[in-house]
């Protein structure tokens, strides 16, 4: 067993390697390491002084001005490498726009530790006092004491701060090794749009993905409207209106399923309905038949936009069918002409070389060679993909064709949550 000392040493060296590491990166977007830090400091603090506290993007997508909270202590925390009097102040702002003066503000700042002279402002009925509510790297050196062990432990395992950023050769080098060791099973001559080709596209919602999205979604609130004085029922049309622009606004996951579900709903009004509208026509036979293929282009406009958002919902596509159809040129194709040509981040790993009967995270890491656990790597990606504000895919061609191939259906679940 570790002696006591050598477990405080082994702490200090690894915070103290997070602050250099901001301090010399201090040039360049610290967003990504922060976001990281995000999950490692919930578990340091909720060990430390007991809190229950959870990632606040939990609660809502993006939560501005916070990373962390415990609604039962009614404490919530930001982690920043900003150590910046404006910076805790308008986190401040932030913070007393959202909560009422039941909850208390703390900040860990990864930085050097300083004294603020300047008096924050703070609204009436809320404490906040800048000697006890902001904590600072060093600070956690002599907090860990109160629960050695189990600090120890976190920072043995969740800490990980050297190879944050890789860089696209990289992913680029994967990529190009991989498609070649599909051999026969691509042909770079040949170019086939096949829909699971469409799907792919659609799922990984670029930005041309993103605006057609919304024309389409437009283009259905024109037809609705030109269209609403024959439907029986028009509270979904006006729940649609609502939901679409909550979703202009900003479109995080709870607004695009309200669209989705509302969007479903107008769907298949119209088809129960289908008949009381026709009924409701008149004029000559052509004028009916015109009328009709409103309602079928309406429900078929629906459809379609249905399945846009309900692609964005679930961040994960899983593509079946027969050998030898043409899977994996499609996911090939789509990386030579979309990724590797745009020098977009992208990663595929191919089930023929998932040869052993390890865990598949675990011999990914080690087909990928990268020293972070699969999950502190899903969520390096994940805030390098938040920063650039891009997707970084993952593809993973014929898992099923792995040397212990029993295994994929067992660990396919526990792949998609971890990558969701």
């Amino acid at each position: 067993m570790l002696k006591d000392e050598t477990k405080i040493k082994f702490i200090n060296e690894k915070l103290a390697q997070l602050k250099t590491y901001i301090k010399l990166n201090s040039h360049i977007n610290l967003n990504d390491i922060c976001v990281i830090s995000e999950d490692f400091f919930c578990k340091l603090l909720n060990s430390i002084f007991g809190y229950k506290l959870i990632n606040a993007n939990v609660l809502e997508n993006n939560f501005k001005g916070i990373d962390l909270i415990d609604t039962n202590s009614k404490i919530v925390f930001q982690i920043t490498a900003d150590d910046s009097a404006d910076k805790i102040q308008t986190t401040i702002n932030k913070f007393q726009d959202k909560f009422d003066n039941s909850y208390q503000l703390k900040f860990v700042i990864i930085s050097n530790k300083k004294r603020f002279n300047k008096a924050f402002n703070i609204g009436s009925g809320y404490a906040f006092d800048k000697k006890q509510d902001i904590l600072f790297i060093e600070d956690f050196s002599q907090l860990s004491r109160k629960n050695l062990d189990e600090v120890y432990n976190i920072i043995e395992n969740d800490f990980y701060c050297e190879n944050i950023e890789r860089k696209y050769e990289w992913y680029e080098k994967n990529n190009r090794n991989n498609i070649e060791d599909l051999g026969c099973r691509y042909n770079n001559e040949i170019d086939i749009t096949t829909e699971t080709y469409r799907k792919l596209e659609n799922f990984l919602c670029d930005e041309e993905f993103l605006t057609k999205v919304l024309l389409d979604i437009k283009s259905l609130i024109y037809s609705l409207k030109d269209f609403e004085e024959r439907l029986v029922k028009t509270e979904n049309i006006e729940k649609f209106k609502i939901c679409y622009s909550e979703f202009i606004k900003d479109m995080k996951i709870i607004n695009v399923n309200k669209l989705y579900y509302v969007i479903k709903n107008i769907g298949e009004e119209i088809n129960q309905n289908e008949k009381d509208i026709i009924e409701k026509l008149s004029g000559e036979e052509n004028e009916v038949y015109r009328e009709k293929n409103k309602i079928y282009e309406i429900v078929e406009q629906c459809q379609k936009c249905k399945e846009y958002l309900e692609l964005m919902i679930k961040g994960v596509l899983i593509v079946t069918g027969n050998m030898g159809t043409g899977k994996s040129h499609i996911v090939a194709s789509y990386i030579e002409n979309n990724c590797l040509k745009n020098k977009n981040e992208a990663i595929l790993i191919l089930g023929q070389h998932l040869n052993d009967n390890k865990l598949f995270k675990l011999q990914i890491k080690e087909i990928l060679e990268i020293n972070e656990n699969f999950e502190r790597f899903i969520k390096l990606l994940n805030a390098k993909g938040k920063e650039k504000n891009i997707f970084i895919p993952i593809f993973i061609d014929a898992i099923n064709e792995s040397l212990y191939n029993l295994n994929w259906n067992n660990e396919l679940n526990g792949l998609v949550s971890i990558i969701k």
